[in-house]
C-alpha cells in the first residue's frame, strides 16, 4: 500500500487480479487506477484500465513528483503511474535475468519491493531470485537512470555477499 497525503488517496496493489486500485480514504470509493477490470495479465504500458500489469507487488508514492511506482513480480520491472493512470515501464521488462543498465535493458528477476530515497533521487528495489538489492537512479525529474546492484548482505564484499528471501 501507499498513500497520497494531497488527495487522501490510499493505493492497493492487487497482485492477483493484476491492477492498481485507489481507495479514496473521503468517500472509501474503490476503483481500478490500472491494470485490467477482468483480471488478466499483460506487459502493455498505456492509460487506466488500457495498461497492463502482471502480478504487481511493492509500490510507493512520491509526494514531490506525485506518481506512484510499482514493481510487478510477473514483468520483472519498475512502473510508474501518474495519478490520472497513465503507466510508463521505467525499468525492466517481461524477460527476467540479472543485467545493470538503463530503461528495457535492466533485468530483474522477479522484484518485490521497492521503497524511494528523494532526496537522492533513488528507488531502492528487491531483486528476489538475484538475491539482491538494486537501484535505479533519477535522471531528470523521473527514476529512469541505470539499475545497478546497491547493496548485499552476509558481510561479504560487493557482489560475494548474498540476499537470502
Amino acid at each position: 500500500m501507499a498513500y497520497d497525503p494531497y488527495t487522501d488517496i490510499l493505493y492497493i496493489s492487487d497482485h492477483f487480479n493484476h491492477a492498481i486500485r485507489t481507495i479514496n480514504l473521503q468517500g472509501y470509493e474503490v476503483d481500478i487506477l490500472a491494470g485490467s477490470p477482468k483480471g488478466e495479465p499483460g506487459f502493455k504500458d498505456g492509460k487506466g484500465t488500457a495498461a497492463r500489469l502482471n502480478y504487481p507487488e511493492g509500490i510507493a508514492f512520491d509526494t514531490t513528483h506525485r506518481v506512484l511506482y510499482v514493481v510487478e513480480f510477473g514483468n520483472n520491472c519498475i512502473r510508474m503511474v501518474t495519478p490520472a493512470g497513465l503507466v510508463k515501464t521505467l525499468a525492466g521488462g517481461p524477460e527476467h535475468g540479472y543485467k545493470d543498465g538503463s530503461g528495457s535493458a535492466a533485468r530483474f528477476f522477479h522484484p518485490t519491493g521497492l521503497t524511494l530515497d528523494p532526496t537522492n533521487k533513488v528507488i531502492y528495489v528487491t531483486d528476489q531470485y538475484n538475491h539482491l538489492v538494486r537501484s535505479v537512479t533519477a535522471v531528470g525529474h523521473n527514476y529512469d537512470g541505470p539499475a545497478e546492484m546497491v547493496y548485499v548482505q552476509q558481510n561479504k564484499p560487493g557482489r560475494q555477499g548474498m540476499y537470502e528471501n
